[in-house]
């Protein structure tokens, strides 16, 4: 659900690199993996009531995997 959810924002704006359907569910995968991972590393530190700790983790996976990072830049 997650991967399709990402995939479909993929294939709705600009992909990056003029990225194929096939790449795009690569990243798509790549992107909720990350997510997922994140999210695992969360909860098994007991750091289940800092949703803004969760955020920190996932967040650059996520502006990455929607090319929304360049040159290092920051999202804030």
């Amino acid at each position: 659900m997650l991967q399709q959810t990402i995939e479909s924002i993929f294939l709705k704006g600009d992909t990056p690199h003029g990225a194929d359907r096939h790449h795009i569910k690569i990243m798509a995968a790549m992107t909720g993996s990350a997510i997922y991972g994140a999210a695992h590393y969360w909860l098994n530190v007991e750091k289940k009531d800092r949703t803004d700790m969760l955020v920190d983790i996932v967040r650059p996976y996520v502006m990455n995997g929607l090319g929304l990072y360049r040159n290092g830049d920051e999202y804030r």
